[in-house]
């Protein structure tokens, strides 16, 4: 062997040793990445359960609000309907007693212009006696 052989073997000799602690030092922090990506993905899996866990909860919350407010809109829409047969009934009650009023009123006057007319008469039969 030659001395530019022996040369040549300890150059490749040197370049693989270099290429086997930069394979290492690859995998080494490979591994690391990979640990640490790994971790990310678990945090992230975790985060996803609990967003979801808490997206089911405001679903089930917003199925009941939905059904009370459908609820609370057939109560306003009963609750409507009977004020405002009350209020049909109310001003009915009030035009018949305005009517009625009216009745009196004219009654009344019949009764005062008969009470004056039999006065008067009252008086002249007085005054012819």
């Amino acid at each position: 062997m030659s001395r530019s052989d022996f040369e040549a073997y300890k150059q490749a000799k040197d370049q693989i040793a270099q290429l086997e602690a930069e394979m290492a030092e690859f995998q080494a922090s490979s591994r690391e990445l990979e640990r640490e990506l790994e971790m990310e993905l678990e945090e992230s899996e975790e985060r996803h359960k609990t967003l979801q866990s808490t997206i089911n909860m405001l679903n089930l919350d917003l199925g009941e609000y939905k059904t009370k407010h459908r609820t609370l809109q057939k109560e306003f829409a009963a609750s409507q309907a009977s004020l405002q047969r009350e209020i049909v009934t109310l001003q009915t009650a009030h035009k018949e007693a305005y009517g009625r009023l009216r009745e009196i009123e004219m009654a009344n006057d019949d009764m005062e212009r008969m009470e004056r007319y039999v006065e008067s008469q009252i008086y002249l039969a007085l005054l012819i006696f």
